[in-house]
């Protein structure tokens, strides 16, 4: 029997340890709301872009571009903020690598106030015409694209005459805002 002993150091190396684990990549993406519909020029609605690996884990950190396929319609700034920029729909895209989704925002103003100037006038006579002009504003204010004439006015019926039209020993006068006078309804017979 032969025994062999030694003294000394250790010749064999440590094994080096394993590799780290290679980083999740995007696999899909996917926006959150799908559509979305700001109803005056300036509003502005957050997009979120949840991006997965091929395991259907969240990807954290994964960098994520924004895009609008139309800015005169809606902008989009690195954060997914969606700012209202003229009436419309537009396909808003958010990319991380390979994958991309995107969503539909609708751009469609809704009146807020309606302007009549001016906003009295006297008619004397007969035959005596005036121009009334309206403007026609969202309720942030900002004129209305889809407005008869330029963006932000309209003429009442394309451009028609208030002419007096009655006798009357008082002249015509037209006053704005007030309301009409509302009748009140008939009362039912007993």
């Amino acid at each position: 029997m032969i025994a062999v002993l030694s003294c000394g150091e250790d010749t064999t190396a440590p094994l080096p340890p394993p590799p780290p684990p290679e980083p999740s990549r995007p696999a899909s993406l996917a926006i959150t709301p799908s559509t979305l519909r700001l109803e005056a020029l300036g509003d502005t609605a957050r997009l979120v872009a949840e991006v997965l690996d091929r395991r259907g884990q969240v990807v954290t950190g994964a960098s994520v571009t924004w895009e609008s396929g139309d800015p005169s319609v809606a902008t989009v700034d690195a954060a997914g903020l969606v700012t209202a920029a003229g009436n419309g729909t537009v396909s808003i895209t958010a990319s991380a690598e390979a994958a991309s989704d995107t969503a539909a925002v609708t751009v469609n103003q809704v009146v807020g106030t309606l302007d009549v100037s001016p906003d009295s006038l006297r008619l004397e006579a007969l035959g005596d015409t005036a121009r009334l002009v309206a403007e026609v504003l969202d309720r942030r204010g900002r004129g209305h694209n889809r407005a008869v004439g330029e963006p932000g006015r309209a003429a009442i019926r394309p451009w028609r005459p208030w002419t007096r039209r009655a006798s009357s020993p008082r002249p015509a006068t037209a006053r704005s805002p007030s309301p009409p006078a509302r009748k009140p309804p008939p009362t039912p017979p007993r």
